[in-house]
């Protein structure tokens, strides 16, 4: 997962693995991952506004994450897609509910199943979180 400049980390107990990065200003995160589907983990709180998802380039639409008190563990997962290597990014839009205090767009973590084969490795699948191999199984020989 790859951010650019103007997030910050924090820690919170009702995130996954205890942590999300947000933002307030133009800017956008990204993730690369192999997969017919890719969830979108993400918190929402009173002073977030939409965040702007693409995946390969192509909208997929905007994501409010405002809600009146502060929820972890949200989620939108976009299946569907072919085979092969994908990028999600999800980008700061400056816009908000009429009810948010803010704008910001936080990131908590993107979820995808991935095939992955090289000719010296056996295949293998498993489900990447936040950056981090969750489970592994043997897939073919």
């Amino acid at each position: 997962m790859t951010y650019s400049s103007g997030w910050t980390a924090a820690t919170g107990s009702i995130d996954w693995d205890g942590d999300v990065h947000y933002t307030d200003s133009a800017g956008s995160a990204t993730f690369v991952f192999a997969g017919s589907f890719v969830t979108y983990a993400y918190s929402s709180n009173p002073n977030r506004g939409y965040a702007g998802i693409t995946i390969d380039g192509v909208s997929e639409g905007t994501i409010d994450e405002y809600t009146s008190s502060a929820e972890g563990q949200l989620s939108k997962t976009f299946s569907g897609l072919s085979s092969g290597i994908h990028t999600i990014t999800v980008s700061w839009t400056g816009q908000q509910d009429g009810s948010s205090s803010g704008a910001y767009i936080a990131v908590d973590a993107f979820i995808a199943a991935e095939s992955l084969y090289s000719p010296n490795v056996p295949a293998q699948e498993y489900i990447r979180f936040g950056g981090k191999v969750i489970a592994i199984e043997n897939a073919g020989p």
